[in-house]
Parts: C-alpha cells; sequence; structure tokens
C-alpha cells in the first residue's frame, strides 16, 4: 500500500499560521475594544455624576461648573469616536480571521477528499490484486497442460 501524501501540504501548513496570525489580532484587538469600552464607561459615568448646583452662585463658579461639564462632554464624545475606530479595527481583524478560516477549511476538504479517494484506489489495486491470485491458482489443469505445451 503507497503512502498518502497531500500535494499541497506546505500550502495547508501556510494557511494555518497565517489563520494562527490572524486569530491573534482579533484577540489584541478584542481586548482593546473591551478596554475601550471600560474606558468611554468610565468618561459616562464621569459626566453623569458630575456636581451641578441649584440656585445662585457666583459667577466664577458657574464657569467652572459650565467649563467641567464641557470637558467631560468632549471627553465622552471623543471616546465614542476612538470607540467606533476600535470597533471598525475590531471588524476588519475579524474578517481577516474569517476569511483565513475560510481558506484552511477548503484546503483541509480538500486533503480529505484526497485521502478518501486514495484509500479507494488503494482498495480497487488489491482487490484486483488478490483476485490475480486466486484466479491464478484455479487455472485448470487441461489449462495448464496446454500451455505447457506452446512453450
Amino acid at each position: 500500500m503507497s503512502r498518502y501524501r497531500f500535494r499541497l501540504e506546505q500550502v495547508l501548513r501556510v494557511r494555518r499560521a497565517e489563520e494562527e496570525v490572524a486569530r491573534q489580532a482579533l484577540q489584541r484587538a478584542n481586548r482593546a475594544l473591551h478596554n475601550a469600552l471600560a474606558v468611554h464607561q468610565e468618561h459616562v459615568e464621569r459626566y453623569l455624576h458630575l456636581a451641578r448646583s441649584l440656585g445662585p452662585m457666583p459667577l466664577d463658579a458657574f464657569h467652572q461648573e459650565q467649563i467641567s461639564a464641557t470637558l467631560a462632554a468632549a471627553t465622552v464624545a471623543a471616546s465614542e469616536v476612538r470607540l467606533a475606530e476600535i470597533q471598525a479595527e475590531t471588524d476588519r481583524h475579524r474578517d481577516a480571521w474569517f476569511g483565513a478560516a475560510q481558506r484552511v477549511q477548503a484546503l483541509e476538504r480538500l486533503d480529505e477528499r484526497r485521502r478518501q479517494e486514495h484509500i479507494a484506489d488503494e482498495y480497487l489495486k488489491e482487490i484486483a490484486t488478490v483476485d490475480d491470485l486466486v484466479a491464478a491458482r484455479w487455472i485448470s489443469p487441461l489449462e495448464l497442460a496446454k500451455e505447457e505445451a506452446r512453450r
């Protein structure tokens, strides 16, 4: 029985390495997204819990409150923009990983199909060999005598 060898084994190995690199990049992007979400939530919480005075107050205190509120709102807006950028980057990494995984799966399916074809071919060769052996053993004595006479 001959040994099966997938002709695209090197390509499959490279594709698996590419998939692993893409998977690791996706993990890093997911961690960055998680961290950005936490930072954004902190900024939102800080904005929502700003101290706001009610009633009359000195003008300097009023301006200070307005500046604090404006800065907190700007920080929330900036963190939303950053969060959207990180989300888009994470989506790109997810798409890259998905594409790499599909390429690996296609090669693995091809490998499995070729392996099954090889097994079937080997089985047919084995059956043919056995048939030849059985047929050779059961040649009638008359045919054997005729064959010897021809020689």
